[in-house]
This record gives C-alpha cells, structure tokens and sequence, in this order.
C-alpha cells in the first residue's frame, strides 16, 4: 500500500535475496534468521578456551568472511582458546594483530564480539556487561609509550642508576652491568603493528654482569602517579607492548605500590632473538588493602626487569603481600649476561580490562605537556641539559636599573604546565660557561645567582649583576624544573 508505514520495515532487506514477498512473510523470516545480514547474540555452552556457540529457532549461521557474533562466555581463558558455532568448524580466536590470547581476555560471562576474517575469528571486544570506563581523558595510563619525549637528551650513555632516560622512564640497577640507553628508529613494521611508529627505547648492555646476587637488578620503570591511577585501581588491566630482545626466555612484568606492600607479576616469553614480537600480560584487580596513594605520590610503579636476584622475586598472577616491592619471578632471565644484549619496547599501553588495544595515539604537544608535569626545561626536545650551550630557549632578562656593579636584580620564570608538587627542583645552566650562574650575554660576564623561589608554577631567582654591566644589558639562564617520581 503505498505511503504505508508498515513498507518500511523492509526497506533494508538485503536485495541480492529479496524475491517477491508472499503473504506469510516467510521469505523475510528467513532473511531474518540469516547470521550473515546482522550481528546476532548467543550463549557458548562450551569449555575453558573452547568456546561453543548453537543458535537455535531456525538461525541461519554461514561461516563466510566478515560474518560477526556476540556470545556471552561461559568461562574465563587461560589461553590461546578458539570457537565454534553451529557446527561449521572449530576457528582459532586470534587478536587483532594475528597473535593468540592471552589468559583472561575474556572473563568470565564477559560478552565477547568476534568477526571471522576467512581463518579465524578476530576478538573485537570482551567485558563484563558493566559498561564502566574509566574517568580519564587518557584510556592509557602509561605516559609517552611510544617513546617520542627525551627532554633529558635521546643518547645516553653508561647512565647511572636513578636516571630517567625517556621521559617519565627511569633506570634503576645494583650490580656491575652497565647500559647505553637512547631513541632508536628500529620499530615494529607496519605490517607486524598495523600502525606506525616511529621510536624505540633501546637498552644497550655494554658491561656484562654474568653473576647475578640476591639483592642484584637492572630495570626501566614508570611510576602512574596516584590521581592518574585512581581509574585504574582495583579493576582488572591489561598491559601491552611490543619487545625485542638479544636475550630469550621469560621476562617479567612487575607492579608495586606506594608501600612496596602489595606486588603483582606477570610472565611473558621471548621466543626469537632480536625479533619484534607483541607481548600482553593481564592484571587481576588490585587489592584495596595496603599502602596505597591515590592524590600526587606513587599510584603504581610499573617495572621491565632485565634481572633480578632471589631477594626480588615472587609468585606470578596475583598480588602478593610483601615486606618489600618484588617485580620478577625466579625464571627472570638475566638480560645482562653479555655485553651483545639489546633489549628494545615500544608501543606500551595500559588500560582497563582484559582485551589488549592497539596503543593510544597522543598529538606530541599533549604528550610533551603530560610529561611537563613531571620535567620541564628551557631545552629543546632531545637536547642534553648541560651548561654552555648557547643561549637558544634560555630565560632572558632585560637590565633596567643602575649601571654599577652589585645591583640586585632577579629572573622570573612561569611554566608552561603545572607540577605535581610545591617543590620541584630547578636546576641553572649557564648558557655561555661550564657553571650555573647567570649570564650577562651584554658584557660576556656571570652574574652571581641569589636565592631561589619556587613553587608549581613559577621560579624566581635573585642576582647580583657582574662588573660592567648597565641598563638594556641581557640577562640568560637555561634550566630544569624536576618533580618526577
């Protein structure tokens, strides 16, 4: 009839199958009931990592590529799992990038949409129906994951331990290995990662230590600061992360919190030498008991062991109560047995949930502006901070009193972003010489540097100016602020 309201409802009908409707409608209950036209649901009635689907009611399931389906799990995996529905065959669930899945991808009753590519199916999405998010604007807690920020400098070398390398990632060891540490531009390809990415941390072993001690380590950590880590605390997470490493055989994943109370690790394998390969470990829900900070201080310190001794080694896959932090397993290999080790990550996300995602991308001036939090200098990205280095991006300052020596005077700095605590610390660098004062880049001469002021916005600093100097002459300074964990 025409103008009948009722037409529409067919008007989407697929017409490769639509011959003339008879009265009964049975040709559009067919199409209907046909899987390949619409995203069904279904209830799996199988086991753990063998996930079995039957529709019932006369569903049409064909197994043709693109054809998708949501099922509600029956149990967790533990594993590489697959599926089959309606009897057409048992397919592999794989990830996005090809790999199998992880234990706890899909969690117990958790609603899982899968598609199947023409091999296997591909896991799109599993959660627990909750439909929580996390309240951040940032779905990765993990800062500069990929690696494009080095305000301290992109090469470094024989680092020191306690060192942050790329920012927000510190280096830590006791023993007598020694690293070079630096941006490198050996990545994941395009057709391993399905995205581009252009950087690398690279962790050069240049001295061995082939004899580990109890209380001997070697890491790169990030810290989530506590209000960062609120979205994420006491839910199930998963991390994930592209590796390549000399060394092979079980790595670690290590978490901790403020107290060094309560730990978590998680194994993953190297399987190929100095090979990319695509790594996740799930996290089960963090305990609310312990030492926990969720305001300014430590939220999670997140750890990639390349040794550790027996003195900082626990269970894997649960938390642990421990008297101090532990972020390895005894089958840790010791990555720092030889001075042809590299050990190379890129890509790293941390998120909610149990599904691993490709890592989030971030423009680089919010991701800069994320790690200003933590360090701001007045050099440029990738540039070293070091004294006598010219005077480009330094602080300046405009002499506008007396032309005598001794005059007191002072520079004024606002930062581009606020941080994390009242009392950062700022470190001078003269801009013309190998010390931290002031320079009078008019005469070529040092001021001498007075008191410091400083909160988290801003630093004042008090001079003396040097002899010879006057009204209009130029005053620089470069400098770091430092409130990082």
């Amino acid at each position: 009839m025409p103008g009948d309201p009722s037409l529409a409802l067919f008007a989407h009908v697929p017409t490769a199958s639509t011959v003339d409707l008879d009265h009964n409608f049975t040709n559009c209950a067919t199409l209907l009931k046909t899987v390949s036209n619409y995203t069904p649901y279904v209830t799996d009635a199988g086991a753990v990592n063998a996930y079995l689907c039957t529709f019932t009611g006369g569903t049409v399931f064909t197994l043709v590529e693109g054809v998708g389906l949501v099922f509600k799990a029956a149990n967790a995996n533990t594993g590489a799992s697959n599926l089959n529905v309606n009897g057409t065959g048992t397919k592999a669930i794989k990830n996005i990038n090809g790999t199998d899945l992880s234990s706890g991808q899909i969690p117990l009753n958790g609603v899982v949409h899968v598609v199947y590519d023409g091999t296997n199916y591909i896991l799109q999405s599993s959660a627990t129906g909750s439909g929580a998010s996390a309240a951040t604007p940032y779905k990765n807690a993990i800062m500069n994951g990929v690696f494009q920020v080095w305000q301290r400098g992109a090469v470094l070398s024989s680092v020191a331990d306690n060192t942050v390398t790329a920012d927000r990632w510190r280096y830590r060891k006791v023993g007598t290995m020694v690293h070079d540490i630096s941006r490198s531009t050996d990545v994941p390809t395009v057709a391993q990662a399905g995205r581009l990415f252009q950087y690398s941390m690279l962790i050069d072993c240049t001295t061995a230590d082939a004899a580990i001690v109890a209380t001997d380590y070697a890491y790169i950590r990030q810290v989530i600061e506590g209000y960062s880590w609120v979205p994420f605390a006491q839910r199930a997470c998963i991390i994930s992360f592209w590796v390549k490493a000399t060394k092979i055989g079980i790595y670690c994943v290590g978490l901790s919190n403020l107290g060094g109370d309560r730990c978590f690790v998680g194994e993953y394998q190297v399987n190929v030498s100095d090979t990319w390969e695509y790594k996740s470990v799930t996290i089960v829900a963090s305990p609310s008991a312990g030492t926990w900070d969720y305001t300014n201080d430590v939220g999670l310190y997140v750890y990639f062991p390349l040794a550790a001794g027996s003195s900082l080694q626990t269970s894997a896959g649960a938390w642990q109560v421990t008297a101090s932090a532990a972020f390895a397993t005894s089958n840790q290999v010791n990555a720092c047995d030889s001075n042809a080790n590299n050990f190379r990550l890129c890509g790293v996300m941390f998120e909610a949930g149990l599904t691993a995602h490709e890592v989030e991308p971030v423009q680089l001036s919010d991701e800069i502006a994320r790690c200003q939090r933590y360090f701001e200098t007045s050099f440029v990205n990738m540039v070293q901070p070091q004294s006598n280095s010219g005077i480009g991006g330094a602080t300046m300052g405009v002499q506008t009193v007396g032309a005598v020596t001794g005059q007191g005077l002072g520079l004024y700095q606002r930062y581009n972003v606020q941080k994390r605590t009242n009392a950062p610390v700022v470190t001078f660098y003269n801009p013309s010489a190998a010390n931290s004062n002031i320079r009078n880049t008019s005469v070529l001469a040092d001021c001498t540097t007075g008191a410091l002021v400083t909160n988290n916005i801003a630093w004042y600093v008090s001079l003396t100016t040097s002899a010879g100097s006057g009204v209009g002459n130029a005053m620089a300074v470069h400098w770091t602020s430092d409130a990082e964990l």
